[in-house]
């Protein structure tokens, strides 16, 4: 691997040990799980896998295996030590709307377990005039997962924007879909996506598309995230656990998903079932072309597996197959 990639992976990842260590967390880095673009550190419960984007100079990290929601926030915290801990923005903090100054919009959803949550903020002159989370009614998330958060963390700005007269705003969004659906890029199949593009046509208000890029230590975007993430962990759950499988397959189709993020592909969950297969099924698109599905099936006693029939043409079907073997491998 190229020498410099080497050396920017270990130094983030060794910045990360010691931001964590400050903060009374023990982790160290894998030296063994070093590959050409990723290195994993590893957790008091589970590890941490940073990602390098030599075309975009810029790192990622995402969880693998991380069940301890605490523990991802302390995470993201040391990760980009610029941002405020969700919690630490108080309703006595925020600061006073002003008519006159523009308004940014950081919306983002989460899923935890069974529980689908969004999360929200304005800014202003960099400070928080609002934010707002909960958690989405399973009903109307419809098997998208963290997508039916995203939508509605948007829905609820609409609402606080009506609510103040705000006439025009700023949305910045790290997932493809909350514009695409909204401008009629993308068709909106389901009910939950159909029922956000009429909202959005609907709401009056005069936006601006702003797209970020996930966990790369954008102040408000992390902070959205948290929100979200914070208020899914604390939704009752259903009786009984998940079942080993499901969850072991969860991380698979997660893990997987945030690795092509990285790759430059939007993954959306569009199928999430136990019975009678086990099976999670990826929706893979890059800007406006869709590149087709992936099937992730399981069950007891099985490891997770990968099929990629649905994917067309050839030669991007072996593209993912290449970055499976990468990520199974790093």
């Amino acid at each position: 691997m190229p020498a410099d990639n080497s050396l920017k992976l270990r130094g983030r990842a060794e910045k990360l040990v010691e931001r964590l260590a400050a903060a009374g967390i023990r982790a160290a880095l894998d030296p063994e799980s070093l590959r050409e673009y990723s290195i994993k550190v590893v957790l008091p419960a589970g590890r941490v896998v940073i990602f390098y984007s030599p075309n975009k100079e810029a790192f990622t990290c995402h969880p693998e295996a991380v069940q301890d929601e605490g523990l991802w926030s302390a995470v993201l915290e040391a990760w980009g030590t610029d941002r405020p801990a969700a919690a630490a923005v108080k309703a006595g903090q925020l600061a006073e709307l002003d008519p006159a100054a523009p308004v940014d919009i950081y919306v983002d959803g989460s899923c935890v377990g069974a529980a689908t949550a969004y999360g929200v903020v304005a800014v202003q002159k960099n400070r928080p005039v609002w934010e707002e989370a909960g958690v989405v009614v399973t009903e109307e998330v419809d098997g998208t997962r963290q997508v039916a958060g995203e939508l509605q963390a948007v829905l609820t700005a609409l609402d606080w924007c009506r609510a103040k007269e705000i006439k025009a705003a700023a949305i910045h969004y790290d997932y493809e879909g909350i514009r695409a659906w909204a401008t009629g890029r993308w068709k909106a199949k389901k009910a939950v996506t159909q029922n956000y593009r009429v909202a959005v046509a609907a709401a009056g208000l005069e936006i601006t598309w702003r797209k970020v890029t996930a966990h790369t230590g954008v102040k408000w975007n992390e902070h959205a995230d948290q929100l979200a993430r914070q208020k899914a962990a604390a939704a009752p759950r259903p009786a009984g656990p998940a079942p080993d499988f499901m969850i072991e397959l969860d991380e698979a189709a997660d893990g997987f998903a945030g690795f092509l993020r990285q790759q430059g592909l939007e993954a959306a969950v569009k199928i999430r079932a136990e019975a009678p297969v086990a099976h999670i099924q990826l929706a893979l698109s890059q800007g406006r072309e869709g590149w087709g599905y992936l099937n992730f099936y399981g069950g007891p006693g099985k490891t997770p597996y990968l099929r990629f029939h649905e994917l067309k043409p050839a030669d991007r079907k072996r593209r993912v197959e290449k970055w499976w073997e990468e990520f199974k491998t790093g």
